[in-house]
């Protein structure tokens, strides 16, 4: 997809009409996942629902935002993967929550929206020729991480709020450094890999000045809570009902980053996680992994 404007950069809404494209490619035609994008009054990015639908709704200044290096690429690749979750989950459903199953609701959308940006920009026909502008040729990874890093330190302090219906503002970036973690952990299965990759990615996701300001003086922000995941669990498991997911047609290849079943029993979400915590522990001291963004250019399907 070329840039309507014919320019090397794209404006802020060509890139979320591009990146809404290569997700709604992610599915069989015949699911029918659409994910329309409108600019239209309002504060802050958002879904809105009619008659005919969900959107993404975003406003003018993030529509004309010129997107001319990598930061500002993440840091509406992180927002706009935030709005597809929800729509992707049919959050919009979601309408009379207590305001403790709404907060939960968001909460999930930071986890699983960090996940939508990685598989976009990785598997993307769109995203991942524009990523490229920015990244060419064969890289470690270190170099995107640290601009997801700054976007997520820009959305600390313009976007992120203590408001009752999110996860507090350094949560929030622990949720999005989780997407990013599950989207890599899945992408390089069978891979040896050197398990203080879980620090390396810490270390520049978490590298912004404002977010280790959050780390040092209001680290009571960031409490590990369980109550809110199983919230969310339990209200997807409502809305799965008697499916085999929430969202049906996801290309079989991507399953593993973005599958929206939620039939997982306690035992196997214990196992799953006594599992990545023994990778964490076991970690070293560096990490040499090829980019997995990066794909040469015969390398257009997932595998």
């Amino acid at each position: 997809m070329n840039s309507p404007s014919g320019n090397a950069t794209w404006t802020g809404y060509e890139f979320a009409l591009a990146v809404a494209a290569d997700f709604e490619a992610f599915f069989d035609p015949a699911a029918q996942v659409n994910i329309p994008v409108s600019v239209e009054k309002c504060n802050f990015p958002c879904v809105r629902t009619n008659a005919n639908g969900s959107r993404i709704v975003i406003p003018e200044g993030m529509a004309s935002e010129e997107i001319d290096g990598p930061d500002r690429l993440f840091f509406h690749l992180i927002i706009l993967g935030h709005e597809i979750a929800h729509i992707v989950h049919r959050h919009t459903q979601a309408v009379g929550l207590e305001c403790e199953d709404d907060a939960a609701l968001e909460l999930w959308a930071d986890f699983y929206g960090a996940k939508v940006m990685m598989t976009v920009v990785t598997f993307g026909t769109n995203t991942n020729a524009f990523f490229r502008r920015f990244f060419a040729g064969d890289r470690h990874f270190e170099e995107p991480l640290e601009s997801i890093g700054r976007a997520c330190g820009r959305l600390v302090d313009s976007v992120y709020t203590d408001h009752e219906r999110y996860p507090r503002p350094l949560t929030r970036v622990g949720l999005i450094l989780n997407g990013v973690v599950s989207f890599i952990r899945h992408h390089s299965a069978g891979t040896e890999m050197d398990p203080i990759w879980y620090y390396s990615v810490f270390k520049r996701i978490f590298a912004p000045q404002s977010i280790r300001d959050l780390m040092l003086l209001r680290p009571e922000t960031a409490t590990f809570d369980p109550e809110p995941i199983m919230r969310a669990m339990q209200w997807h498991k409502r809305e799965q009902g008697s499916g085999s997911s929430i969202a049906l047609g996801l290309n079989p290849a991507l399953e593993r980053y973005l599958h929206t079943t939620f039939d997982q029993t306690d035992e196997e979400r214990a196992a799953s996680f006594e599992a990545r915590l023994e990778e964490f522990r076991d970690g070293p001291y560096d990490l040499d992994l090829k980019n997995p963004f990066l794909r040469s250019p015969d390398q257009n399907e997932p595998s």
